[in-house]
């Protein structure tokens, strides 16, 4: 496909609200490595000061940063080790991205694999984006036993992540330059051209 019709593609892939499917910014961590509270930024569910829970995983949102309380309980739950991938894994994980996108006809826009957690921009017509990590993350499983065997911990991949809706060529934009401008990408795919 070239480059133009992919773009022309990911705007008809953005949908309205009472359509399914859409553009998707996904990004889930490996097992124990990025824990709910985390300094860094996570989007797990927390406790605001009026005592309503909130998820700052909406489009124009910020991520939630530092809730020590948080990591602290999440690290008690933690089995077995971290996972950690290194090049290989990573070169695993992106084979089966392709996998998934060439099986459920989906648009892969941009994908960076680091050491602990992997970025995405997918579109699909049909898919939403709980069902996207769903795919992306169980035949990347599969693919990683099927080369290394079971990790020293009881999956792979945390059990959620995050799936931001990109409701525009401004978003999706944004969304591919993130997922491009990550700091050690071990495995990645870039064919992304900006939308106008």
């Amino acid at each position: 496909m070239l480059m133009n019709e992919l773009a022309r593609t990911l705007c008809m892939l953005s949908p309205m609200r009472h359509e399914r499917g859409g553009t998707y910014l996904l990004t889930w961590t490996t097992y124990a490595t990025w824990l709910p509270g985390d300094g860094r930024g996570f989007v797990s569910p927390i406790r605001e000061e009026s005592g309503e829970w909130a998820v700052y995983n909406q489009l124009g949102t910020p991520y939630a940063k530092g809730a020590p309380q948080l990591t602290k309980a999440a690290e008690r739950r933690v089995k077995g080790d971290e996972v950690v991938l290194d090049q290989r894994g990573a070169a695993v994980v992106i084979m089966a991205c392709h996998e998934v996108c060439a099986t459920h006809e989906l648009v892969l826009n941009a994908a960076a694999v680091m050491r602990t957690h992997v970025h995405m921009v997918v579109a699909s017509r049909v898919y939403e984006g709980a069902k996207l990590l769903q795919l992306f993350k169980g035949v990347s499983s599969r693919r990683l036993t099927q080369r290394f065997g079971r990790p020293c911990a009881p999956r792979w991949w945390t059990s959620h992540g995050s799936r931001r809706l990109l409701i525009d060529p401004d978003s999706i934009n944004a969304a591919a330059q993130y997922v491009r401008q990550q700091a050690n990408i071990l495995a990645s795919h870039f064919p992304y051209t900006q939308l106008d």
